[in-house]
């Protein structure tokens, strides 16, 4: 049907958004630069660089260790007399002034991730449930064979799509839900179920799922290590 000039001349229709933005956009942009500087001049003067495992043997200062490390440096400043040739009381008190630093940096750092975390996770869940009211109406106009929507449809649509994961490690329901469609004659392919059974300790479960050859084939596979 041809659109009237009446038509063509009226404005689109403006949404008035309902939700706020957090920060304005000159807001956020400053929050995140503002961040990049701290964590470039942190980073600039801390050469510190450790791997997880590095990260592991190091002894962190938690409140009895802390107590610990704050009255050494007490007696050790009043009491110089027992310092060893090795130890310093001022180098001591420096680092004791650090790990302050670092803790209460840190206590800081925490609060922010999570008041943070709990506005990404609130925003995320809202906008999910605003697409998801989208997507609903979209599938049920594609349903009724409207073109438009069929191809909205298939573009989303498959984000919704589980792909396989690639580990060999399978969930219990994925299982038993490959052995009844192979039962049911409804996929080609085989389930094959290896088993140890524990002795001193340990043990072992091993199902290997490869439900897509061309033929049903079920295989038990049955082993026992006698003790000497």
């Amino acid at each position: 049907m041809a659109t009237t000039k009446k038509e063509a001349e009226q404005p689109e229709e403006v949404l008035t958004p309902s939700h706020n933005l957090f920060f304005p956009p000159t807001t956020a942009t400053k929050i995140l630069k503002d961040m990049d500087d701290l964590i470039l001049s942190f980073r600039e003067e801390s050469e510190i660089s450790l791997t997880d495992t590095e990260r592991r043997r190091l002894m962190n200062s938690g409140i009895r260790r802390y107590g610990f490390i704050d009255k050494v440096s007490d007696i050790a400043h009043s009491s110089s007399q027992y310092s060893p040739m090795n130890f310093n009381a001022v180098d001591l008190k420096n680092l004791l002034r650090d790990v302050e630093f670092f803790r209460n940096l840190l206590a800081r750092i925490r609060e922010l991730e999570r008041l943070v975390t709990n506005a990404l996770f609130t925003t995320s869940d809202d906008a999910f449930r605003m697409s998801l009211i989208f997507y609903n109406y979209v599938r049920y106009l594609a349903r009724t064979g409207e073109p438009g929507a069929v191809a909205i449809f298939n573009m989303l649509q498959p984000f919704f799509n589980r792909p396989r994961r690639s580990s060999s490690e399978l969930t219990e329901p994925e299982i038993e839900r490959d052995v009844k469609a192979l039962l049911h004659g409804k996929k080609d392919g085989k389930v094959v179920i290896e088993n140890k059974t524990p002795h001193a300790k340990g043990g072992k479960h091993v199902v290997f799922d490869d439900a897509h050859r061309d033929r049903v084939e079920f295989e038990e596979i049955e082993k026992a290590e006698a003790e000497n």
